[in-house]
């Protein structure tokens, strides 16, 4: 993933929207899987709430607040394989405030399709070689960290400014800037967060199907 630094900003932007999505289809090419290709309304569940993936696996038609509700949108995946309901809500998770990460991705994909995601480098560090303040102090290395709004504080002493006589390399981060969907989380980790949690998602689902 380190890789990603490498690329141009154009090309960072392309290759996230490719993780992401080739991440939500290999859920998806899950779900058809179990259903059968053809069954072109099931997708990988992935729900605002818990309340509202429960009702996707509602298996038989039946009256909801005085409406008469059909089958679930996910009704077949139970049909198929019973116990896959419960797998998915109580251990997958994947409705927004499990804490989970499926939710997320969901969101990142459907926004994708429409336009490209869109993350933001930030500064984190950066190296000051040979400070040397008015006293003839020297310091021959310090690393500050950059803090909110771009201010670096490398070193102060009293009596006047420093000079510093060389720079080094500075560190950055990549972070999602997506309102509402991690936005501020570090896109590096994140993605290797949510491609773990894409791994275990299928691999619980294909131990309810062997």
């Amino acid at each position: 993933m380190s890789c990603l630094f490498n690329l141009s900003p154009a090309q960072i932007l392309l290759t996230l929207g490719d993780i992401v999505h080739n991440l939500r289809s290999s859920l998806d090419y899950t779900a058809s899987a179990i259903v059968g290709a053809d069954n072109k309304r099931v997708h990988f569940p992935i729900a605002e709430t818990r309340e509202d993936l429960v009702a996707s696996f509602r298996t038989e038609p039946e009256v909801v607040a005085g409406k008469s509700k059909g089958k679930g949108r996910n009704a077949a995946l139970e049909v198929c394989v019973p116990g896959i309901k419960d797998i998915t809500i109580d251990t997958i998770g994947p409705y927004k405030s499990s804490g989970g990460l499926l939710w997320h991705l969901g969101k990142l994909d459907a926004r994708n399709k429409h336009r490209l995601l869109l993350p933001v480098t930030v500064p984190q560090t950066i190296t000051c070689w040979n400070l040397r303040a008015p006293n003839n102090i020297v310091i021959g290395k310090v690393v500050a960290t950059v803090q909110p709004g771009g201010i670096c504080r490398v070193a102060a002493f009293g009596g006047g400014g420093v000079t510093v006589e060389r720079y080094g390399e500075p560190t950055a981060d990549i972070l999602f800037d997506e309102v509402g969907i991690l936005q501020g989380n570090p896109v590096l980790q994140t993605i290797l967060d949510m491609t773990k949690a894409t791994f275990e998602a299928i691999s619980l689902i294909e131990d309810v199907t062997s």
